[in-house]
């Protein structure tokens, strides 16, 4: 396996694990989306997908600051909004899979702008600027675009295997088996593969992949919660292709469930650790391991700037909770003390 990629397949031990304490709680809306993005380091926007609205709230009061969208084809309407990305000057970009397109808002609910996204589809990295980094499913190939915001020119783009995760121990699959990648600002990429590997690609030119096996990946078993959920996302979802309900409850968790890179390129991967109590961030600089901190509650989702960590949570359900589903709720973390994955000089 090793002679495909660039990587050392050495064996690295976990590194410290950081405790983090909440300084600030939130409220969120009820929502099938995971979604969560800080346009400040105060201010945080969620999808609320059953409205097909945006939720935008204020961390210091716990206030909404905008609260907009509706159904439809419009300006300022959504079909299928799915992903939310920090743009310049505050603003936050709405990716609308079912319209394909990107709309551009102020946390406010004003309309900034809006632009096609290229082929079926885009999911966006950590955030944009003039350009948007991202991947594109374009018929059977993953495709990674840099745009330009104003006009949606494809400015640069790169095709990736669809038999890239065979050499960590996959089966041989379609190209959805490419999903999940994590595109860096920088023009990087990573995707999730089996068996907790990650594949490094670690700049646009980089022509060698560097896979590495996450060091704190354990083999887990869904727990019953875990099961719960996964039935209920069949039951929604209008293309299943997945396991019986039997099966998923029989084969292990996959490492990670959402991967993101921050302003500083450093990767923060949300794993599949726990997730009840609690639930764990890795953090990588490059391909090189450089430690986890933990939060409290179950992790959906989550988004940094700055010295902020904002974490879209589901809250245990307690004998208050008579409907029995967990209540959303967002997290605040200041990480401005989070020295490991930091350059020196940083």
């Amino acid at each position: 396996m090793c002679v495909l990629f660039a990587a050392s397949c050495s064996e690295v031990g976990p590194g410290e694990i950081i405790p983090l304490v909440p300084f600030a709680a939130s409220q969120a809306p009820l929502s099938r989306r995971s979604a969560v993005a800080l346009a400040s380091q105060s201010t945080v926007c969620v999808i609320a997908s059953y409205e097909y609205r945006i939720h935008c709230l204020d961390r210091d009061n716990d206030a909404p600051v905008g609260l907009f969208g509706r159904d439809g084809e419009g300006p300022g309407e959504f079909r299928t909004p799915l992903y939310l990305i920090r743009g310049p000057h505050e603003t936050i970009g709405v990716i609308d899979i079912g319209l394909g397109r990107m709309t551009v808002f102020e946390p406010t609910g004003s309309l900034v702008s809006e632009v096609p996204l290229p082929g079926s589809s885009l999911l966006p990295g950590a955030h944009f600027s003039s350009t948007l980094i991202g991947r594109a499913m374009h018929g059977n190939e993953l495709r990674q675009v840099e745009m330009d915001v104003a006009s949606g020119e494809v400015l640069w783009e790169r095709t990736y295997p669809i038999d890239l995760r065979v050499a960590s121990g996959c089966e041989p699959s379609t190209f959805l088996g490419l999903g999940g990648g994590a595109a860096a600002p920088g023009g990087g990429i990573v995707f999730p593969a089996c068996r907790g590997h990650l594949i490094f690609f670690e700049h646009r030119d980089d022509d060698t992949a560097t896979m590495i096996q996450a060091p704190t990946y354990r083999p887990e078993l869904p727990n019953q919660r875990d099961v719960d959920a996964y039935v209920a996302s069949t039951r929604t979802s209008a293309l299943n292709f997945g396991p019986s309900p039997e099966a998923f409850s029989q084969t292990p968790k996959i490492y990670s469930t959402r991967r993101w890179f921050d302003e500083q390129d450093r990767l923060w991967v949300l794993t599949n650790r726990e997730r009840d109590e609690f639930s764990y961030l890795d953090i990588y600089m490059g391909p090189e391991y450089a430690g986890t901190v933990r939060v409290r509650h179950r992790a959906v989702g989550f988004d940094v700037l700055g010295s902020t960590l904002a974490v879209l949570v589901d809250r245990p359900v307690g004998p208050d909770d008579p409907d029995g589903f967990p209540d959303r709720g967002i997290d605040w973390y200041d990480i401005s003390g989070l020295e490991f994955g930091l350059l020196p000089g940083e």
